[in-house]
């Protein structure tokens, strides 16, 4: 089996699977009632910053699916699996805070768009870092520390938030 093609298959796939989990995942805190420990992983309002859990715990979500298929056949995995949202959650902000500035307002389809992009762009990451060369442990161990770190700042800024334009709930009424 040609482990390039195969690689490409998971990241398709990948794609796919975090932009419809990601869409769901939106939903799944007003679906609890509100429950205080799904908060941990899904956007408890309209902020970007709660936006940011979808992509990034969707992939992670389908990168420990994988793991156990793709552990003994690539390389950097964890760095991969770090750098894949770390890099559609940067867009996310780049482009939100981009167009609603110009635009002076938030559009719906534009952020339906940019997540789908978002998403785009963490398969083609992990799919390009799994095929570099072994970059050794002390990158995994970087990746997984990063990962492991985003899950504690998702948890303690959904429920305590600072005072920035990041955490601003746009969808509160005034």
């Amino acid at each position: 089996m040609n482990s390039s093609i195969s690689l490409k298959s998971f990241a398709i796939f990948g794609v796919i699977f975090t932009f419809v989990l990601g869409c769901l995942l939106h939903f799944v805190y007003g679906l609890s009632g509100n429950n205080y420990y799904v908060g941990f992983f899904s956007p408890v309002n309209e902020s970007v910053w709660e936006h940011l859990k979808l992509a990034f715990y969707a992939w992670l979500i389908y990168g420990l699916i994988c793991y156990p298929l793709l552990k003994d056949t690539t390389h950097n995995y964890w760095l991969a699996l770090a750098l894949g949202p770390l890099l559609a959650n940067l867009f996310i902000i780049i482009f939100f805070y981009t167009y609603s500035g110009i635009m002076g307002h938030s559009i719906f389809i534009l952020n339906i768009l940019s997540f789908l992009i978002a998403c785009v762009i963490a398969g083609y990451t992990f799919y390009k870092v799994l095929t570099l060369p072994d970059y050794g442990p002390c990158y995994n161990l970087l990746g997984f520390l990063f990962i492991i770190s985003m899950i504690f700042l998702f948890a303690y800024f959904t429920y305590h938030p600072l005072d920035i334009p990041l955490f601003t709930d746009w969808g509160a009424k005034s």
